[in-house]
This record gives C-alpha cells, sequence and structure tokens, in this order.
C-alpha cells in the first residue's frame, strides 16, 4: 500500500456537480509538534524590592489657584452658518 492510497482525494474523477470533469487533488500536510523547551536561554532577574506603602493621592489638596486671561470664562461653541 503506498501513501496516496492512504491519503483519502479531495475531488474523485468523474463528472462534477456542474458536468466538469474533475481529477484527483490530494492535499499532504506534514505537520509536527513544536518542541516542548523553548529554543531561547530566558534569565529573569531578581524581583524588584518594592515597599508595601499606601498609594499616592491622585489629586492634589490645593487645585489651580489662578485663572489665566483667555480661559478663565465659559466657552461658546463654535456655530457657523453654512449658506
Amino acid at each position: 500500500m503506498s501513501f496516496l492510497d492512504m491519503v483519502p482525494p479531495l475531488k474523485v474523477n468523474g463528472i462534477g456537480e456542474l458536468g466538469t470533469p474533475t481529477t484527483e487533488v490530494y492535499a499532504v500536510q506534514l505537520a509536527v509538534d513544536p518542541p516542548f523547551d523553548p529554543v531561547q536561554l530566558q534569565v529573569h532577574g531578581p524581583l524588584p524590592l518594592t515597599p508595601v506603602v499606601a498609594p499616592a493621592l491622585q489629586r492634589p489638596v490645593v487645585g489651580a489657584e489662578d485663572n489665566v486671561w483667555p480661559f478663565d470664562d465659559p466657552h461658546a461653541p463654535f456655530t457657523a452658518v453654512v449658506p
């Protein structure tokens, strides 16, 4: 028994669905499992020394105190009249 006898064809010789002759087409795929161990040597250093403390505040207690001239008033939306 040859290798091609063990692989079923995708199309069989004869007449196709639309009346056209068909030919045998084999799809042979040689697949192997990947290696279990990584090829590269991966060295991870020691963990960084991080103290356990309370998180820092997100916002300062005192916000922006000065007003800047063009931005101190509320802004009006830009609207235009389209002809």
